[in-house]
This record gives C-alpha cells, structure tokens and sequence, in this order.
C-alpha cells in the first residue's frame, strides 16, 4: 500500500510520498491530508477457471509452487484458494 501526506501553509505546499512516520515524528504541525492508494484491483475468477491457468503454467513446465505463485500474482486471488485448488489436480 502506497501513501502520501500533504500540507499547504500559506504559499508554501510540503508533500511526503514515504516515510510517513518519520515525517510525522519531525513534528508536523497544522491539518496534514493522507491520501491513500486504493486496493489492487483482482480477478474475479471461479475455481475451474483458476484451475485451468494453473494447468496452463504446469504444462509450461513450472512446479506446482511456481504455477501458484503465477497464478496469484496474475488474478490477485487469495494464495490459499489457489494452492487448495493445485491440490486438485
């Protein structure tokens, strides 16, 4: 998760893209906004679709941890549903 703080002062504009903790410890006084990135958007697939990727990537040679990992990183879904559907094949 991505974030930055902002804060305007009269003609002067501060921004902080990291280190949000560490600029606030500076003591950062006045109204502060946190702008905060939102969630990754994910695939919405149902498990014979998910079980047909991973056979894509089995076929291409990778392990069975390969293929998850590929296939997590690829739909966004939740690794334990996709290792619980590698299972089954």
């Amino acid at each position: 998760m991505r974030a930055a703080a902002a804060r305007a002062a009269a003609a002067m504009e501060e921004v902080a893209r990291w280190a949000l903790a560490a600029w606030a410890a500076a003591g950062v006084k006045g109204e502060v906004v946190v702008v905060v990135d939102g969630a990754d958007a994910s695939v919405d697939l149902d498990d014979g679709e998910l079980v047909e990727r991973l056979r894509t990537v089995l076929a291409e040679g990778s392990s069975k941890r390969d293929a998850v990992d590929r296939v997590v990183a690829a739909t966004g879904a939740r690794r334990g549903r996709v290792y619980d559907l590698s299972l089954t094949i």
